[in-house]
């Protein structure tokens, strides 16, 4: 089946409760493909066990879900920076029967603050996940939606060869959408953050 269901973990018939009974972190789940959950077992758990599940396409996602304000395709981009939660949700309708989650790089549901690149949009139906894509804002290298110093150092980093971002953090640095981050962006990024010029979707 298509769907991913939220992780419920069982010893026996008995469900266990994340961070009382189990630990779980993600591998290569920034990413549209194969990802995997680590489950570690925690307390008089000891155990752990890898799970494998799909990362779907955004074509997927944008089956179920129309905006006029954001565009849908292999991430959701035209967000704004400093785009707060409220106002995002309030752009997008879903179809009937379906609903959506942003949720964070931990897999927290995202319900106030700022939308922030890496995010994950997510839809679901009753039975579970449908599909998620990845969310970018541009100038956002670092999730937190808005553009600073931090995105600036991480732009640098990228440049100097080393960090190599990838994915939604690549996509968000790549200011001027020429496909590559190069000199360019951190030009754009500098005017920005010196107030000359405001990174605008």
């Amino acid at each position: 089946t298509n769907h991913m269901t939220q992780l419920e973990v069982k010893n026996e018939d008995e469900i266990l409760t994340e961070g009382r009974d189990f630990r779980v972190g993600y591998i290569n789940n920034r990413n549209t493909g194969t990802a995997y959950a680590v489950v570690m077992g925690t307390g008089e758990y000891t155990d752990y066990k890898v799970v494998s599940f799909e990362i779907c396409e955004g074509e997927n996602v944008k089956n179920y879900i129309s905006s006029e304000k954001y565009a849908f395709g292999d991430f959701v981009t035209g967000i704004d920076l400093k785009t707060e939660y409220e106002d995002f949700a309030a752009e997008i309708s879903v179809k009937e029967g379906y609903s959506f989650k942003v949720v964070d790089g931990s897999n927290s549901q995202v319900v106030s603050g700022y939308i922030g690149s890496g995010m994950k949009f997510t839809i679901w139906d009753d039975a579970g996940a449908v599909g998620e894509i990845l969310i970018v804002a541009r100038g956002d290298g670092n999730g937190d939606g808005d553009c600073d110093l931090k995105d600036l150092v991480r732009m640098r980093k990228q440049l100097l060869s080393i960090i190599r971002l990838d994915g939604a953090e690549y996509k968000a640095l790549d200011i001027n959408k020429s496909g590559a981050v190069d000199l360019t962006d951190l030009v754009v990024m500098r005017k920005h953050l010196l107030g000359i010029k405001e990174i605008k979707e």
